[in-house]
């Protein structure tokens, strides 16, 4: 297939640059070069699937899925060759595993202290940032920390790469978890590689080695479980990804209302106490007196002395009257309005749920864009689990964000001045809140037009029987013949352009003769159709010939003035579609029952839709 031939070279392409710049440099100190290559990666992967699309969305699931997983795990087999550049925390990690694998609780102190007592590792020591913090990453983090010293003690080699190593398999055991909710409901895989070949991704786990690998696999797994209704499972999974990542827990409580108000509140409840079992069993072999109070004073210094790459928290801060250097600190201010912003966000994404599963995928990711965009301090990895969820949410723009973002890694460059800084937040800003403008209001559209699919099919349904067939002629989008296929009736869609966005069969036709036989359908159905088209007589008796009952609606005038406010109108409101303006040939009732006559049509009975500022009608007729 032409289709895999052109995603393997481009992923072979961009895994052997990613290798060999990986090789020869530390991104951090090559950071310009390290953007370029990261932009390019993401143009080369994103342009190769735009322009295969149709065929990659139309493969068979399991074969999309192998594709869409080899490639990823080619990527990250490229980006682990990097150094450790682009942050400092494996260190810690591993300074933990050496603790866990010794017997011992990491939470009982910090890593000066446990030095001062003539434990530890010095040279490893050294390299820790914040050697006096206790550590915060929960359980099930500690046993991966201690599963790659455990490695190199037992094979060999260095245990930063082996973490490494184990981050990168829990990542693609994550998409594969991701690529099966998909197929579970019958969506394509292809989605999936929104998250899998994104170069956040590889680089921020294979190369960087971070946390949030861990629990991406638990993430897909609490929504599958979740929207097939299994309470149990999903608070198990909800646990698990807490033990991973506390952050992950952001999601929780979206998920249990969806429970709630698909199940009930015992659902819900369920879920919570198997969420909180989970998590009690996960932290009870490291339990030490310290702990909570350990982790109360690290989670108090994250909190109120660290920010990175925040425009919402500088920008309060600046409100708020702060100037650097000069005037004391208000993070005792900050602190709490961002963190009742996000509880308040998570809130109403909380009540919007209405237990479908459209709106608990697109609520996940609402709340991790939430918490990532009131949170003081947003590293390139933070934006890993939002990648992830609106890859099954069905979004984009967490995809851009997640490009724009690696312009953060120059903030670490001495020549990068404050002022700098601030632009570049500006611009990423601007540019992920362009393209979220553009898809959500496409999303947006989308809905209205749903809706008046609906509202347009309920009044051609009064015209039905049973269950005939329909021809949705000039079905546009499709939406009406989709409502009219759910209530039983077999349909088909056409069109001289497909714009279809169902999964409803549909051909594209010249608009002069339809590839249709004499009396094919019981019923063809003119939605507002008949205005736009070149010909409109002979759409007419087109319909009249391959239909045994003709459903009209169509849009009229009754005076010149109405005329010309109802082609402003309807230009408008196609060019929102992405619909350039052409000419109209807008007619009155009189006129439509005329032109129906004349291509040998009989009407059986017409009525008013509508007099006011849209003036519309319904007719229907057959043949003579």
């Amino acid at each position: 297939m032409k289709a895999l031939r052109s995603v393997g070279i481009a992923a072979a392409m961009v895994a052997t640059v990613t290798a060999g710049f990986a090789y020869f440099f530390e991104p951090r100190q090559s950071v310009l070069a390290f953007g370029a290559l990261f932009f390019a990666s993401a143009a080369v992967m994103g342009t190769v699937v735009w322009r295969c699309r149709r065929p990659l969305w139309a493969m068979h699931w399991k074969q999309a899925l192998i594709m869409v997983v080899v490639v990823a795990a080619l990527f990250r087999i490229a980006a682990l060759v990097a150094p450790i550049s682009l942050s400092d925390d494996i260190w810690r990690y591993l300074w933990d595993g050496q603790i866990v694998l010794e017997g011992e609780s990491p939470y009982a102190e910090s890593a000066t202290e446990r030095l001062e007592r003539g434990l530890g590792d010095r040279d490893l020591y050294e390299k820790l940032n914040r050697p006096d913090a206790q550590t915060v990453y929960p359980p099930l983090a500690q046993m991966a920390f201690a599963a790659a010293v455990g490695l190199e003690q037992a094979i060999g080699g260095a245990s930063e790469r082996w973490l490494r190593a184990v981050f990168s398999l829990f990542d693609l055991l994550g998409i594969v978890a991701l690529g099966l909710v998909l197929v579970r409901y019958r969506r394509s895989v292809m989605w999936v590689a929104l998250y899998a070949w994104h170069p956040l991704a590889y680089w921020e786990v294979a190369a960087g080695g971070h946390t949030e690998a861990l629990g991406i696999v638990w993430l897909a797994a609490l929504l599958g479980f979740a929207a097939s209704s299994r309470p149990v499972a999903t608070g198990v999974a909800i646990g698990l990804a807490g033990l991973a990542k506390w952050t992950f827990l952001v999601v929780s409580p979206v998920v249990a209302f969806f429970l709630m108000r698909r199940r009930g509140l015992p659902a819900a409840v369920l879920a919570t106490v198997a969420a909180l079992v989970v998590s009690a069993v996960g932290y009870a072999p490291f339990y030490t007196d310290r702990l909570w109070d350990n982790h109360l004073e690290s989670l108090g210094l994250y909190a109120g002395h660290f920010s990175f790459n925040a425009p919402v928290y500088y920008t309060l801060r600046f409100l708020l009257g702060y100037r650097e250097g000069i005037t004391e600190p208000v993070s005792h201010i900050t602190g709490p309005l961002l963190t009742a912003a996000t509880i308040g966000a998570v809130a109403v994404i909380c009540w919007w749920q209405d237990g479908t599963r459209r709106r608990l995928f697109s609520g996940v990711a609402w709340s991790a864009a939430a918490y990532i965009a009131f949170t003081p301090v947003f590293h390139p990895w933070y934006a890993l689990p939002l990648l992830a969820a609106g890859a099954l949410a069905g979004w984009t723009t967490p995809a851009v964000l997640g490009v724009v973002i690696v312009v953060s890694y120059t903030f670490y460059a001495p020549w990068m001045s404050a002022t700098g800084q601030a632009v570049l937040m500006g611009v990423q800003t601007a540019l992920v809140g362009i393209w979220a403008v553009w898809e959500f209001g496409s999303h947006g559209l989308r809905r209205i037009l749903e809706r008046r699919g609906v509202k347009k099919a309920r009044i051609v349904a009064e015209f039905l029987d049973g269950q005939e067939s329909v021809l949705d002629l000039g079905a546009g989008e499709g939406f009406v013949g989709q409502t009219l296929a759910d209530q039983g009736h077999p349909v088909q869609l056409v069109d001289v352009v497909d714009r279809n966005a169902t999964d409803l069969d549909f051909k594209v036709y010249d608009g002069v003769e339809l590839p249709f036989d004499t009396d094919a359908f019981d019923v063809v159905v003119i939605s507002y159709v008949l205005h736009h088209a070149e010909r409109p007589d002979k759409v007419l008796s087109e319909a009249l010939r391959v239909g045994r009952k003709v459903v009209i609606l169509e849009t009229v005038y009754e005076r010149g003035w109405d005329r010309r406010l109802v082609t402003v109108l309807d230009h408008s409101a196609n060019a929102l579609r992405g619909m350039a303006p052409e000419p109209l040939r807008l007619d009155t009732v009189d006129g439509w029952l005329d032109r129906i006559d004349s291509v040998g049509g009989h009407v059986e009975s017409w009525r008013w839709l509508g007099r006011g500022i849209h003036r519309h009608i319904a007719v229907v007729c057959r043949s003579r």
